[in-house]
């Protein structure tokens, strides 16, 4: 879920030693072309990937919940080059890495270390399809008016096309720019109206609606701020979206009174579960689900709560029986956003255990 443009965060989170982050205005080169082997700190470069694609650390770095470290350089058996960078916690002055990270030298390929399995693993992209309709039940249950996402340069991605098929014949509004943001207002008794900014005030209108739809709108880029404002008013309450190009993670950002949500950012999509896969990782890690599934016990509906455990987000779900329509709890387990941790929770002690094999 990257954004062209750059920020050098191992810079900013006080790793590396250089006092400003050097923000470059160039959009991402295509996968195939990286060789991190040309860049004069490589493993700035895997931070900087892992904040953008991992859900939370950019997160736990900004409240100094964990450090980053200086990564190294290592080949493999076969020859292949990867970088690496760490993240972890200081202990009575001694740094103690909590989840390690390295990638290919071209860039196409992010693993994460399993320190019980003393194995790397390749860490996944999962696309899932965002229905509007959670969207909107997450606007709700914040009670938020708007949602955004940036999905794109100059049109909406592939990917993002994926994500939100409905989107793909939502009317397009053209507020001159690159920048291409998905906007979902929170319920049909919603209007929005696209401003033009003029001396910073909203002016000719591009666009309006009056039954809360969503909509695209194209403006801004990474060398130039927005030229529209999107006004967005349901019953009393009005909200003013400014849509600019941040260039962090999570945050391709917009200035508003704290009455939307950025759907877009990679700590949001996470949490849309597969419940297909979630079940078949737990099976597999866990010896007597799937037989006590046989007999019976079920996994209850989501969405799903959350639970971070080991500085990962994940899963909290739960297994038990429905009688009448009233479910009861009998198993808690939790399953990392990365589908690769299994925990089980023990409510007589209240800790949870990982799963290992």
């Amino acid at each position: 879920m990257k954004k062209a443009g750059w920020i050098l965060l191992a810079v900013l989170l006080g790793c590396g030693g250089a006092e400003e982050a050097d923000r470059k205005e160039t959009p991402e080169p295509a996968a195939s072309s990286i060789d991190l082997s040309t860049m004069a700190d490589p493993c700035s470069y895997v931070l900087e990937e892992v904040c953008w694609n991992v859900p939370y650390i950019y997160r736990y770095l900004q409240r100094m919940e964990l450090t980053a470290e200086d990564g190294t350089q290592y080949t493999d058996d076969d020859g292949t080059v990867y970088y690496s960078t760490e993240t972890g916690v200081n202990e009575n002055g001694a740094f103690r890495a909590v989840r390690r990270f390295a990638m290919s030298q071209d860039g196409t390929e992010l693993y994460e270390y399993d320190a019980w399995r003393e194995e790397w693993y390749l860490r996944e992209d999962s696309c899932p399809v965002l229905a509007k309709e959670r969207i909107r039940t997450d606007l709700l249950y914040q009670d938020l008016i708007a949602g955004y996402a940036w999905t794109g340069e100059d049109g909406m991605s592939a990917e993002w096309a994926g994500i939100c098929p409905w989107a793909a014949d939502l009317p397009v509004v053209d507020a001159g720019g690159t920048d291409t943001y998905l906007i979902v207002p929170r319920s049909d008794h919603a209007s929005a109206v696209v401003h033009r900014l003029e001396d910073g005030e909203a002016g000719e209108v591009l666009y309006s609606q009056e039954n809360g739809s969503p909509f695209i709108i194209k403006t801004g880029s990474p060398t130039s701020i927005t030229e529209a404002v999107v006004r967005v008013t349901e019953d009393d309450r009005v909200m003013d979206l400014y849509l600019y190009h941040l260039n962090q993670p999570g945050c391709w950002d917009a200035a508003h009174d704290e009455s939307a949500m950025n759907f877009g950012s990679v700590d949001y999509l996470w949490t849309i579960e597969d419940n297909d896969r979630i079940g078949k990782v737990l099976c597999e890690a866990v010896d007597d689900l799937e037989g006590l599934i046989g007999r019976g016990l079920t996994m209850e509906e989501g969405p799903h709560g959350t639970v971070e455990l080991q500085y990962h987000p994940c899963w909290e779900i739960h297994y038990g029986t429905n009688h009448d329509g009233v479910f009861t709890r009998e198993r808690t387990y939790a399953v990392s956003d990365d589908y690769h941790h299994v925990f089980i929770y023990d409510p007589v002690s209240d800790e949870w255990s990982e799963c290992t094999d």
